[in-house]
């Protein structure tokens, strides 16, 4: 009954996060009179559907994703996801999504990132509130096998940045330590009100089966209403910047693709909270935290300037803000349509590496 619990809980929160990305989308499009086709969660064929007004709602076989189809913008089934269903009626042009102004189109886009956002704020006060302690960036101790060296980190010492990351919050401290060169770490803190930088600092503990630690504790703050606010805001501030350097090292060589996690990655790491957690609160709270995560990496991910995703659109905008002419329709559709192959070529490709990370974990 726990696992059942867990994955329901699991599954609802994934959609939820979907559902507010889509829901940004379609509450705009309506706002600004564009007609709503489709309001679909998933992908793939439909399991659910029944029609409200003018808009068709359906819940697909594949939860990762979903899609609002607007009236002039080609949706993931063709250019009109209800045809099939009904017989499409003669639409008033001015309702069309590409009839309508960039400024109001721009919105559109990114109704679903600032749903995210909103979303990922929402649940990062409620956990922070949640928790027993909240921790800042200035070192409280050390783990009992960590090395303290003589010109190394000291307690008391403010964290400012590693290896050049700033760090704002504990998030940004296990951040940067985690993707940092061990032992050759260039720490700059805050040490009795002068700025001191070292060098060749490690953060890390290693115990007898070889698993990596972090080796420093973090002094907790002050758990307050307004402390509370500003920790929850700041910490969905290190989200964002994480989800960036994350991205940007992918693409500079950093990190593979390999370290990209998928459906099926996302799916393992929820098994893996619901194994470890034997109370169903704590477990609970640990996959609130996962899917907090998620939405504010979605919101990142979406605001990127490539074809088919949010960002991608909105850069499609500036030679019609420049021109006053909007790029051509077909142009547009081809540069979406590779678009949006490369990101299912890709997302096979993360799926595949998760799923032969799963059997080798399982040897």
């Amino acid at each position: 009954m726990y696992t059942i619990i867990i994955s329901v809980f699991a599954f609802l929160l994934f959609n939820f996060v979907i559902i507010a990305h889509e829901w940004g989308h379609f509450i705009t499009a309506k706002k600004f009179g564009v007609k709503v086709n489709e309001f679909a969660i998933g992908m793939g064929p439909k399991v659910l559907k029944f029609e409200r007004g003018e808009t068709l709602y359906s819940l697909r076989l594949l939860p990762i994703g979903g899609f609002c189809a607007l009236e002039g913008e080609e949706s993931p089934e063709g250019k009109d996801s209800k045809k099939g269903e009904q017989e499409v009626k003669k639409v008033d042009p001015k309702r069309s999504f590409k009839n309508k102004p960039a400024w109001q189109r721009a919105i559109i886009m990114v109704a679903g990132v600032f749903m995210n956002m909103v979303v990922g704020i929402l649940l990062s006060i409620l956990l922070t509130s949640m928790k027993e302690n909240i921790y800042g960036t200035k070192i409280g101790g050390f783990a009992e096998s960590y090395s303290v060296s003589s010109d190394g980190l000291k307690i008391g010492d403010e964290l400012v940045s590693i290896d050049g990351y700033k760090t704002h919050v504990s998030r940004d401290v296990r951040f940067a330590a985690g993707v940092s060169n061990d032992n050759k770490c260039e720490v700059d803190v805050i040490r009795n009100g002068h700025l001191v930088h070292l060098k060749d600092v490690s953060f890390t503990v290693t115990d007898a089966e070889g698993n990596k630690s972090l080796g420093i504790y973090l002094d907790t703050i002050e758990k307050n209403f307004i402390n509370v606010i500003s920790y929850a805001f700041a910490d969905v501030g290190a989200l964002i910047r994480n989800s960036v350097s994350s991205i940007v090292g992918l693409i500079g060589g950093k990190f593979s693709l390999k370290d990209v996690t998928g459906p099926v990655g996302i799916a393992t790491q929820i098994g893996g909270i619901a194994s470890r957690e034997k109370s169903l609160l704590p477990a609970m709270l640990n996959i609130t935290s996962f899917m907090m995560m998620i939405s504010i990496s979605l919101a990142v991910f979406n605001l990127l300037p490539f074809p088919a995703l949010d960002g991608g659109r909105i850069i499609m905008l500036i030679p019609e803000v420049i021109t006053g002419k909007p790029v051509n329709a077909k142009a547009e559709e081809i540069i979406n349509t590779i678009g949006i192959v490369l990101l299912m070529l890709l997302t096979i490709l993360i799926t595949y590496n998760d799923i032969v990370s799963l059997f080798k974990g399982s040897q």
